[in-house]
């Protein structure tokens, strides 16, 4: 049985690029978009507020924002429609994506040393199968 290294399989958060740092950026802009639109919060306390909401319903639950403006009482958006809320976090969380989700620079190099070997390189991850293969696709590194 031959004990050669057939394949190297990676994790994409964390892994490839900054899951964290991303997220605190993008769920920050998207809070910033909430009090821009009409929510008389104190950011420091939409934040705390997320931080539970993120940890009651797990960090791949796709409502947080929706749960959070639940949570908050209505007469601090009075004057202010919940559904433009909602669409400025869901842009502002997009853009967020768009012009700052990058892998690691030494991932990029790995992935390319490693795309000229004969191994197969591929991805395990628990992630929800579309959000993390969208994440490949706007690193551009689903070509490898």
């Amino acid at each position: 049985m031959s004990s050669r290294l057939k394949g190297i399989f990676f994790d994409i958060d964390d892994t490839l690029y900054s899951t964290s740092e991303f997220s605190e950026l993008a769920r920050s802009m998207a809070l910033d978009a909430m009090i821009e639109h009409g929510l008389a919060v104190e950011k420091s306390v939409l934040q705390e507020e997320l931080e539970e909401v993120i940890s009651e319903f797990s960090p791949n639950y796709e409502h947080h924002f929706e749960k959070l403006l639940l949570r908050i009482p209505k007469r601090l958006y009075r004057g202010a429609n919940p559904a433009i809320i909602l669409a400025a976090v869901v842009i502002a969380y997009h853009e967020t994506k768009a012009r700052r989700l990058a892998p690691y620079e030494d991932a990029i190099e790995v992935l390319r040393i490693l795309s000229k070997t004969d191994l197969i390189l591929g991805v395990i991850t628990e992630g929800l199968e579309v959000k993390q293969a969208e994440k490949l696709v706007r690193m551009r590194v689903d070509q490898y």
